[in-house]
């Protein structure tokens, strides 16, 4: 049984009483087989971290791979980021 997180939000544009509303179904997904199931279930959109960060991080890198002072920069601001977090105690 896959583990996911599902947030459900209310249509913005109905303007229908909350009995008959149609949610929009966010879920979360550890991994591409679970999101192929929440997807055949009739989830709207699943999101799979590893998937996202994987996108996220080969964008970056394609846009400032060559720029140094720039990857050195978010670095720093990536470490204040994550201790913040620690700090927290939400890592």
């Amino acid at each position: 049984m896959p583990s996911f997180f599902v947030s459900i939000f209310p249509a913005a544009h109905q303007q229908e009483p909350a009995a008959t509303v149609t949610a929009v179904v966010i879920v979360t997904a550890d991994n591409a087989h679970d999101a192929a199931d929440l997807y055949e279930g009739k989830a709207d959109y699943v999101i799979v971290p590893k998937i996202m960060s994987g996108e996220l991080i080969s964008g970056f890198l394609e846009r400032h791979l060559s720029d140094r002072e720039y990857i050195v920069k978010m670095r720093e601001k990536h470490m204040a980021h994550i201790r913040h977090l620690n700090e927290r105690g939400e890592i």
